[in-house]
């Protein structure tokens, strides 16, 4: 059997969220906080830009600035409205490009 986390369901609502927003043309709409809580249902608001460079690279999350996971996950880019979150060991910090995340901040 398959094993989703929480983090990939809240991912792919925010997938479907983006799609509707690009029909839309909305750029700068809300997304799902993709923290492991479950029961979390803050909205965060990223830049379609910033979503794509985000959701680009394998394993990292946007949630709510506190709501990170110091044991399953680790920040790697922070701002006043968002952190984005490493989850898991599947992915080194040298993989992310440092380009990529500083236009994402």
């Amino acid at each position: 059997t398959m094993c989703i986390s929480v983090q990939e369901v809240f991912r792919s609502i925010n997938d479907r969220i983006k799609e509707l927003e690009r029909r839309w043309r909305i750029d700068d709409g809300g997304i799902v906080c993709e923290c492991r809580d479950l029961k979390c249902a803050d909205v965060l608001h990223v830049t379609a830009e910033e979503y794509r460079t985000i959701t680009a690279v394998p394993g990292l999350f946007f949630v709510r600035p506190g709501h990170e996971d110091p044991a399953h996950e680790r920040v790697v880019v922070g701002t006043g409205r968002y952190a984005v979150v490493r989850a898991g060991d599947s992915m080194s910090v040298g993989e992310v490009a440092d380009t990529e995340l500083a236009e994402a901040a």
